[in-house]
C-alpha cells in the first residue's frame, strides 16, 4: 500500500480510494469474464480479436464508464482529481498504454458527442464505447452487422460499471 493512499484511509471519502485502487483489476476481471460469451454470441469477431486487444479495449471501457461518472458520487473536486490519478497510475500498471487508450476512448467520444445534435443520453455513450471498441477490435469502423455487438459491448461495460462509485 502506497502512502498516498494510507494517507487518505481515514477520510470520509476512504471508501472512493479504495474503490479506486481496484477498479482496474475489477474492469480487467470483467472483461476476462465476457471474452468467450461474446465469441460465442458474436462469431465473427474470432478472426477479429487478439486477446491483448479484447483486454485492453475492454477494460479501458469499463475504467472510463466508472471514473466519467464519479463526479456524480463525488462532490468534491480535489477528490475526483485524486481518483483519476489512481485510476490512471492503475491503468499504467496494467499496461504502458493505458492512459493513451484511455484518452483515445475519450476523446473519439467527445468529437462524435460534439458533431450530433442529438440528446447526450447514456445510451449514447455506451453506444459509442462499444463502437469504439469493435473498432479497435477489428480495425475498422463498426459496420452494419457488428452494430448490435457494437451496442451490446457499451451496454455490459455501461451497466456494469458506470455506478461503481456510487456502491457502498
Amino acid at each position: 500500500m502506497n502512502i498516498f493512499f494510507q494517507s487518505k484511509k481515514n477520510s470520509e471519502n476512504s471508501d472512493y480510494y479504495v474503490r479506486a485502487e481496484k477498479l482496474v483489476s475489477m474492469a480487467k476481471l470483467f472483461a476476462i469474464g465476457t471474452q468467450i460469451p461474446m465469441l460465442q454470441r458474436f462469431p465473427q469477431l474470432k478472426n477479429a480479436v487478439n486477446i491483448k486487444n479484447w483486454d485492453l479495449m475492454c477494460t479501458t471501457c469499463a475504467t472510463f464508464a466508472a471514473i466519467t461518472r464519479v463526479g456524480r458520487f463525488v462532490k468534491d473536486r480535489s477528490v475526483v482529481e485524486e481518483l483519476d490519478e489512481i485510476v490512471s497510475d492503475k491503468l499504467k500498471e496494467f499496461d504502458l498504454n493505458g492512459p493513451g487508450v484511455f484518452e483515445n476512448l475519450e476523446n473519439f467520444i467527445i468529437d462524435i458527442v460534439k458533431q450530433k445534435n442529438d440528446e447526450i443520453t447514456p445510451d449514447l455513450i455506451s453506444g459509442l464505447a462499444g463502437a469504439w471498441i469493435v473498432w479497435n477490435l477489428t480495425d475498422k469502423k463498426p459496420i452494419e452487422d457488428e452494430k448490435m455487438l457494437s451496442y451490446t459491448l457499451g451496454n455490459i461495460f455501461f451497466t456494469e460499471f458506470a455506478n461503481y462509485f456510487g456502491l457502498k
